[in-house]
């Protein structure tokens, strides 16, 4: 069980409070998720979040007429 406002990372996961930023990004950062799913280089937050939202931004519109089983 994670509490309200912790963060889960790592297998097998770790609780963690949201403030340790060091400990939670140590676990994912080999992974390379924008470069696995999205195929972007690692850049500075604010230069990689917005092509990241664009990129979700575009696969999620593509759903907008889905509707419910």
């Amino acid at each position: 069980m994670v509490p309200i406002g912790w963060v889960a990372v790592g297998d097998p996961a770790e609780v963690l409070l949201p403030d340790e930023h060091e400990r939670i990004w140590a676990i994912p950062e080999p992974l390379d998720f924008p470069g696995t799913v999205f195929s972007l280089e690692w850049e500075a937050p604010d230069v990689l979040m917005p092509k990241l939202t664009e990129r979700y931004t575009a696969f999620l519109k593509g759903h907008a007429t889905d509707t419910k089983c």
